[in-house]
C-alpha cells in the first residue's frame, strides 16, 4: 500500500511539473500554455504525461515550419491599389494551416483522456477561454 502511494505522489508530481513549465522549459507559444493549464487539473498517468509531451514537441515543429513557410502576399498589391480577395485569401489559407497544426494536437491530447478527462479537459479549456476574454475586455482590472 505504500509503495502505492509512492507511485501515486510521483505520477501527480511528473504531471504537475510538465504542466508547470508549459512547454517543458521551452517558452512561449500562448495555445500551448492554455492547453498545459487545462491539463493540470486532470488525473493523468505517467503514460499520459509522455504522450502529450510528444504531441506538444510535433506541434510546436509543425507550427514552425508553417510559420516559415509563411509568405508576404506580394500578388495582392497592385500599382494603385491592394486587392482585398487576394489578400484576405493568402490570409485564410496562412490561418487554415495553423488551424490545422492546432487541431492536430488537440486531437492526439483528447484521445489520451479518458471519458472523464475529456470533460473535465473541455470545462478546463472554456473556463480559460472566458478568463482570457474577461480580462482582455478590460474587465479584469489591471493598469489603465
Amino acid at each position: 500500500m505504500k509503495s502505492l502511494f509512492i507511485v501515486m505522489t510521483a505520477v501527480i508530481f511528473s504531471a504537475g511539473s510538465l504542466f508547470a513549465c508549459g512547454q517543458g522549459g521551452q517558452g512561449g507559444d500562448p495555445f500551448i500554455k492554455k492547453v498545459f493549464s487545462a491539463l493540470s487539473h486532470l488525473e493523468l498517468s505517467e503514460d499520459d504525461v509522455k504522450d502529450i509531451k510528444l504531441s506538444a514537441r510535433i506541434y510546436r515543429q509543425d507550427m514552425a515550419k508553417v510559420r516559415m513557410e509563411g509568405t508576404f502576399p506580394a500578388d495582392a498589391f497592385g500599382k494603385e491599389e491592394l486587392d482585398k480577395d487576394k489578400y484576405i485569401a493568402h490570409l485564410q489559407k496562412q490561418n487554415e494551416k495553423k488551424a490545422l497544426v492546432k487541431y492536430d494536437f488537440l486531437d492526439s491530447v483528447y484521445t489520451v483522456l479518458g471519458e472523464k478527462n475529456k470533460a473535465k479537459f473541455v470545462e478546463e479549456m472554456k473556463a480559460i477561454s472566458n478568463m482570457q476574454r474577461y480580462f482582455m475586455d478590460g474587465n479584469g482590472g489591471g493598469m489603465g
